[in-house]
């Protein structure tokens, strides 16, 4: 058998093509086959999570709910506000914060790391949410002289913490940063939390960072430090 351009086909290659052709046409069907059963089982694993994020979000607002009872004041927006901008500063605290005291306490004694790390945070907090405004120009002014990254790492530092302060004033709610504790007293779990690993059975010996309450209510621990005395 010849084709248009004269090529001679022998019987047995056609039939070997037709073979081919029947073998990956199955092939193609069984794979098709096999994508719309992974197509279903997605699916329905997507609608199965998505009921579950529904019940979770479900409980979620009971719990607020059960928090906030008989606080007129902290129902509804504002409270889940106020909750996802406390989760901004602890991140503020536990990331960036630590990022740039660990750069500059850079070599310094293993021993005493924990510690000095939370005596730079403090000096961040104290800088940053002591006042009535966030003071980046002092904060800044007191790490002269240092190189050039750890100075842009401090002043997005500096720009997260005015804007986190400006977002919670928006708000509306009256608020406070507690720097308040009793130093060599033994820590308060319902507003105090040990800073890294320090032994929260210990003393409190340094406020790292401030507590961040709402009316009253804390909405993120206190950060302490703790110990028979400072290393």
């Amino acid at each position: 058998m010849q084709d248009e351009h004269g090529v001679t086909y022998k019987q047995e290659d056609i039939g070997r093509f037709i073979r081919i052709i029947g073998a990956l046409g199955d092939e193609l069907a069984s794979s098709v086959e096999d994508l719309l059963q992974r197509t279903t089982a997605l699916e329905f694993e997507n609608e199965r999570l998505r009921t579950s994020l529904g019940q979770l979000e479900d409980r979620f607002a009971d719990l607020l709910s059960e928090r906030t009872v008989g606080r007129s004041d902290l129902h509804g927006g504002a409270h889940l506000t106020h909750i996802n901008l406390a989760a901004d500063y602890r991140s503020l605290v536990m990331q960036w914060m630590q990022r740039v005291a660990r750069k500059l306490i850079k070599g310094r004694s293993r021993q005493t790391l924990e510690y000095d790390l939370g005596q730079q945070v403090a000096v961040f907090t104290e800088f940053l949410f002591r006042g009535d405004f966030p003071d980046s120009t002092g904060l800044l002014s007191s790490l002269h002289p240092v190189d050039g990254e750890i100075l842009r790492l401090a002043e997005s530092m500096c720009a997260r913490a005015t804007e986190l302060r400006h977002k919670i004033t928006d708000v509306g709610i009256h608020h406070e940063w507690d720097f308040r504790s009793e130093l060599s007293g033994i820590l308060k779990d319902e507003r105090q939390e040990a800073w890294l690993t320090s032994d929260p059975s210990k003393p409190v010996i340094l406020v790292v960072a401030p507590a961040y309450l709402v009316q009253g209510v804390v909405y993120a621990k206190q950060l302490v430090f703790t110990g028979e005395s400072r290393p």
